[in-house]
């Protein structure tokens, strides 16, 4: 009984599912996640990305994520297309602190190749 007392105390803390409807809006484009490291997450990540870096070339709100595992714990990022055009890149998880959600500008959103691995941008680096 004490245990359910003391988490009916506890402040409410929203989902990063409803802290990115949020920034989106009902209407957006779910462009899925991937996790480094499941089978075939490789050809997911690809068909992830390309579906947001459409989103962002038509204007339209959309979410994606990366789930990833660590010594700490679990964390999410990924990027997110707001109602009102912004793109932001966010991040939330336990690997920052409890119940962080971080976002920033993402300016220039790109994909680009490092080695063989696909990677996501929000700059792009001079030459």
């Amino acid at each position: 009984m004490a245990l359910l007392i003391l988490f009916c105390l506890l402040p409410y803390r929203p989902t990063v599912a409803e802290r990115l409807a949020a920034l989106t809006g009902p209407d957006f484009v779910d462009c899925g996640g991937y996790m480094p490291g499941e089978p075939d997450w490789e050809p997911h990540q690809r068909q992830v990305l390309d579906c947001a870096i459409k989103a962002v070339a038509d204007k339209k709100p959309f979410q994606f994520r990366e789930n990833q595992m660590n010594i700490e714990g679990a964390s999410v990022w990924g990027l997110v297309g707001t109602a009102d055009g912004r793109v932001l890149l966010y991040e939330w998880g336990s690997s920052i602190k409890q119940d962080a959600f971080i976002t920033k500008p993402c300016p220039q959103p790109h994909l680009y190749m490092q080695g063989r691995w696909l990677r996501f941008g929000c700059t792009i680096p001079d030459e």
